[in-house]
């Protein structure tokens, strides 16, 4: 399974009710939306920048994090890793 391509960015939602959308680049559209159900609005924002941020995490990890982790005392930190990018994966 992929995921729609990155870079993601945060947009207000088109019911202009203080939620924010995150979205895709190109035409992919909404990927995620956070709530203005939110006690606090500024927690509501961080949480979108966080889940817009996925694509570059996920590529840094690879990148520059398990492609490094070779060594035999490493083994269970990129065993760790590789499990979760898994996870994103299924």
């Amino acid at each position: 399974m992929r995921t729609t391509p990155g870079p993601w960015r945060v947009v207000p939602n088109r019911l202009n009710n203080g939620s924010l959308t995150i979205v895709g680049s190109g035409n992919y559209g909404a990927i995620a939306s956070t709530t203005f159900h939110r006690p606090d609005p500024e927690e509501n924002e961080v949480n979108a920048r966080l889940i817009a941020q996925a694509p570059a995490m996920a590529d840094f990890l690879v990148r520059h994090f398990l492609v490094r982790l070779t060594a035999p005392k490493y083994r269970t930190m990129a065993n760790e890793a590789r499990d979760i990018l898994r996870d994103i994966k299924s």
